[in-house]
């Protein structure tokens, strides 16, 4: 009898769990899902934060074939940014170098092109590398942020 029971239970336990908000489920299939990746690019207004490194690009679409401005900036005394590049996730592309410029003390730019992938919308990944030396000791550090570029 108790078998009998458990079973509704286990199916509304089962089903309950199965359902959820169907604003957080991203389809890889959806269009509307594709597009609505491209916002998530870090701008001024709501730079990436990986610790005291923000990471932003000068306009929230990136397109693929053609340049585009990407500032770092350090907001920890003493870092000093080593090397960075950039990464295809959706469809490894090699290791792309971002060459940055150093504008001030914690400001960072570079100006960065990546190629166009049959995809219409591509993930990145820029990895950045920073240095601290504290009390003659070098600390090497390897933050990460995602990108999108569209073909749109």
């Amino acid at each position: 009898m108790q078998k009998i029971c458990t079973l509704p239970g286990v199916f509304l336990v089962t089903f309950l769990t199965a359902c959820s908000d169907p604003s957080t489920i991203i389809h890889e299939s959806s269009e509307k899902s594709e597009s609505s990746q491209t916002s998530l690019n870090c701008v001024a207004a709501s730079p990436c934060v990986d610790g005291e490194m923000l990471l932003w690009s000068a306009t929230e679409k990136l397109r693929p074939e053609s340049p585009f401005e990407l500032y770092f900036n350090t907001q920890a005394p003493g870092v000093k940014l080593k090397a960075a590049w950039l990464e295809g996730v959706t469809m490894y592309m090699g290791k792309i170098p971002v060459f940055f410029e150093q504008k001030d003390s914690s400001l960072w730019s570079a100006q960065v092109m990546v190629g166009a992938c049959s995809e219409p919308v591509m993930e990145w990944r820029m990895t950045v590398e920073t240095v601290n030396r504290i009390n003659g000791n070098e600390y090497v550090k390897n933050v990460t942020f995602t990108l999108y570029t569209t073909q749109e």
